[in-house]
């Protein structure tokens, strides 16, 4: 096992391997359901979740954190742990931004306690989600990040992430994590979601969706907002940039995707897709 002191962790992005390129994504090939990125950032990420588990150490710079109603000023050498479901948000710090590399992972292979669980109402958050400076842990973290970049060696790569899955098992209570079973919908606030759902790619205005299940729009963003975390637009807008990542293997023009997803144009789409998944369409579909 590497340990790394912070101004290596900072120099990582200049190893000649994917890291030195301004932003990008790929799959890990033993394990395609594990996805890395690695950037450098100078925009905000919108609120926002993922349906994964998300790790990431920053290496160089540093940006504002938010999550569960506190915001945190994340720095070089810091790592973020997000559950799934977990909404969260970036905004810019500094005018040159900030670089991080980040992992996404399914919570049942980082968390095989979980496994059982996540298929009966449970969410999975971190009340604690930022750590400082643990160099035991960022040296796994970047190893692991390193072998699946750059190592052709399929057993080296599976070695190295489950060496950090076994650190993050046995220390996960570092970063607070918070199990709970979700409180059953009542039935308009399922058929709000319904709605929206089945409306994703036609723009059917909130306020009708209100109409249609008898309640005030105010009382929809409300209870939408009490539920999980975002009003429905947004809630909407982050449905749709998961619909263009899925649809990102179907070899389909992304003037197409835009069109199927609801987007007035392939600018917009490629402006909600970055602030949440942090790359363009493009760049995304290339890495897969």
């Amino acid at each position: 096992m590497a340990i790394w002191e912070t101004s290596e962790i900072m120099d990582a992005h200049n190893e000649g391997d994917r890291s030195s390129h301004p932003s990008n994504c790929w799959r890990v090939p033993t394990m395609p359901s594990v996805v890395l990125f690695n950037g450098r950032y100078r925009r905000e990420f919108i609120p926002h979740a993922h349906d994964v588990a998300t790790i990431v150490l920053v290496t160089k710079g540093a940006y504002l954190f938010s999550t569960r109603g506190r915001t945190y000023a994340v720095k070089a050498g810091d790592m973020v742990v997000i559950g799934p479901e977990q909404i969260h948000a970036a905004q810019i710090l500094h005018p040159d931004g900030w670089e991080m590399r980040t992992l996404h992972v399914p919570a049942d292979l980082l968390i095989p306690s979980f496994g059982g669980r996540s298929t009966c109402s449970a969410s999975l958050a971190f009340a604690a989600p930022v750590r400082s400076s643990d160099q035991v842990a960022n040296g796994l973290f970047l190893e692991m990040h390193r072998y699946a970049t750059t190592s052709g060696d399929a057993e080296r790569q599976q070695v190295a992430l489950y060496e950090f899955f076994e650190w993050f098992k046995h220390h996960m209570a570092l970063f607070g994590p918070d199990l709970r079973m979700e409180k059953p919908a009542d039935s308009q606030t399922r058929r709000v979601e319904e709605l929206i759902y089945s409306s994703v790619v036609d723009n059917t205005p909130i306020d009708e969706i209100a109409e249609e299940t008898g309640i005030s729009t105010y009382a929809l963003i409300r209870r939408f907002k009490s539920r999980h975390g975002i009003p429905p637009h947004a809630w909407r807008m982050q449905i749709r940039a998961g619909e263009v990542a899925r649809l990102m293997q179907s070899g389909l023009q992304l003037a197409e995707i835009a069109a199927r997803c609801g987007f007035c144009d392939q600018a917009h789409m490629t402006r909600i897709f970055r602030s949440v998944y942090g790359v363009t369409p493009g760049q995304y579909r290339d890495y897969q």
